[in-house]
């Protein structure tokens, strides 16, 4: 029952997590944005229009409007990919941080069935653990650090845990040593996380397939609707983009992951 509670908890968190993760400021500057890159956009695809356009033969017309299909597919294609990729990195992420606050709590909850009078004394360090963590690491993932107090902290939890298992009327300290590294393998998870997101070769590729797909549309004559379908075009381009950009640093961006559920464990058990 303990353990269902537990994992029920994480969804409560994972939940709440979703809520805090988009800041009142996201809708704005998500119009802002793509309405920015929007008009950009079409402003230069008209200036093209005006300079390139008479240049252009009849048969190279057939062609642009051959490869204006074909070329845009790919480059939606690779704007999904690179946008579902940058995504489900944000999900996961977002999972190991409830992750890492379920383990804090079994492992604080655990040491109170303990009549060890040591468990007291780990029991304090994991509370002071999580509010280290929240207080003081989180604001480092951004950088890819970790906070050496929180370091000192895992040590002495650690070494309490292996002085409890060492006891044998206290089996369940071997369960809490579990709980205690996938605490550490959380993370060294978060910290890393500034090594993932799109590489400087998946923005280059989307700028020429961007640009690609724009020049084929020069194909078509300048009216109200090829200047329609550009914006249109524009607009989901900058959408997507939009969210690879803000979901790729998770810990800074105005989308981004919270220790809400570690301040929630806090709250309720500490």
């Amino acid at each position: 029952m303990l353990i269902q509670k537990w994992v029920l908890s994480g969804e409560k968190s994972d939940r709440k997590v979703r809520t805090l993760a988009f800041s009142n400021d996201l809708i704005p500057v998500f119009l802002l944005c793509v309405a920015c890159f929007t008009l950009v956009a079409t402003l230069l695809y008209r200036l093209m229009y005006a300079v390139i356009h008479n240049r252009i033969a009849d048969e190279h017309i057939k062609i642009l409007d051959w490869g204006a299909f074909r070329i845009s597919v790919i480059h939606s294609l690779l704007l999904t990919l690179g946008f579902s990729v940058t995504r489900d990195d944000f999900i996961e992420l977002r999972s190991v941080a409830n992750q890492q606050a379920i383990e804090i709590e079994r492992i604080y909850k655990g040491l109170g069935w303990s009549s060890d009078p040591e468990a007291a004394i780990i029991r304090a360090k994991v509370a002071e653990l999580a509010n280290v963590l929240v207080n003081e690491e989180w604001p480092l993932l951004s950088e890819g650090e970790l906070s050496l107090a929180a370091d000192a902290l895992m040590r002495e939890i650690g070494t309490g845990l292996m002085h409890l298992r060492s006891n044998a009327n206290e089996p369940i300290a071997e369960d809490l040593l579990t709980s205690h590294l996938v605490v550490q393998e959380t993370r060294a998870t978060l910290s890393l996380n500034v090594l993932s997101g799109p590489t400087r070769l998946f923005w280059t590729i989307a700028s020429v397939g961007f640009v690609f797909s724009a020049i084929c549309l020069l194909a078509y004559p300048l009216s109200s609707a090829s200047t329609a379908v550009m914006a249109m075009f524009a607009a989901l381009n900058g959408a997507v983009l939009f969210g690879i950009v803000v979901m790729g640093n998770p810990f800074e961006r105005i989308v981004k992951v919270t220790p809400v559920s570690l301040e929630k464990v806090i709250e309720r058990s500490f």
